[in-house]
């Protein structure tokens, strides 16, 4: 098989992905790729399909779930959670102790314990860590 049958599979195979969109068809594109590269070299038939069999599974083993994840990757413009918070500023709730106390932070309640005394209702506090569901708090007047 000359180069120029290998090159026209990669069209085909282009185009068939085009059509499919899942990503099924790209590593037979490099395995006709690689055969393709190997025709300008030698004109040995067996070895050119032993050349495109093993790099279209190569690539369909290692090449497509890459692809896939990038291609489906969800970026999360909202993200809430514990990582999120750290080192944020929020509002005390209610009166903050060691014991009890709530805060608002990015529009949610949490839990919230003083690190430092009591806080009262309405204080700016600075979230340090989080232990589980519950935010451990400093007031802002007493950062340094």
């Amino acid at each position: 098989m000359g180069g120029e049958l290998w090159f026209g599979l990669i069209l085909v195979f282009i185009l068939l992905e085009i059509i499919s969109g899942n990503m099924i068809f790209v590593p037979f594109s490099l395995g006709a790729f690689s055969s393709g590269i190997y025709s300008a070299f030698s004109d040995n038939l067996v070895l050119q399909i032993a050349i495109f069999s093993v790099f279209s599974v190569f690539a369909l083993i290692f090449l497509r779930p890459f692809l896939l994840r990038m291609l489906y990757r969800k970026e999360v413009e909202n993200e809430t959670g514990t990582g999120k918070i750290v080192t944020k500023i929020g509002l005390a709730q209610s009166e903050i102790d060691g014991l009890s106390g709530t805060i608002l932070v990015n529009g949610e309640i949490w839990s919230a314990r003083s690190v430092e005394g009591t806080i009262p209702d309405g204080t700016s506090v600075r979230i340090d860590s989080i232990s589980g569901a519950i935010a451990i708090v400093r007031p802002i007047e007493h950062l340094t």
